[in-house]
């Protein structure tokens, strides 16, 4: 009997260890694909990915020549300048900021949380309902 309770709890704990296991790669493969849930507009504890930096995700509120303002699933709400070393594209082709008057959603990367290093923006939400963000 106790050569049996011995094994059991061998394969529980062997079946413990591979849960954390799985459970770290997950959380690790979400952040480096930029799948980790949420939605603020801060980008902490979002959707947003490590690739955006201090950017943030979500609906366009408003944009001119020199910024745009995103709020994220959650109603926070983020503006960001966009100079002219801002790269920006709509629906995956090259655009200038007074493209974005007609673009719904936006993928805003920032080093410093104040200006635009890059901005991906759609007309149209994606099923996946996920834009990204990078250089």
């Amino acid at each position: 009997m106790k050569s049996v309770l011995k094994g059991v709890g061998q394969f529980l704990i062997i079946a413990l260890i591979l849960l954390i296991s799985l459970a770290i790669g997950i959380r690790g493969f979400r952040q480096i694909s930029g799948m980790s849930g949420g939605g603020s507009a801060t980008g902490h504890g979002n959707a947003f990915g490590p690739e955006l930096g201090q950017g943030a995700r979500g609906r366009i509120k408003d944009v001119n020549v020199s910024s745009i303002t995103i709020q994220g699933r959650d109603g926070s709400v983020k503006t960001f300048g966009i100079t002219g070393s801002t790269t920006i594209t709509l629906d995956g082709q090259p655009a200038s900021a007074g493209d974005l008057q007609n673009a719904r959603l936006a993928a805003v990367a920032s080093d410093d949380g104040a200006t635009a290093t890059s901005i991906k923006a759609r007309t149209q939400m994606k099923r996946s309902g996920r834009i990204s963000a990078g250089p």
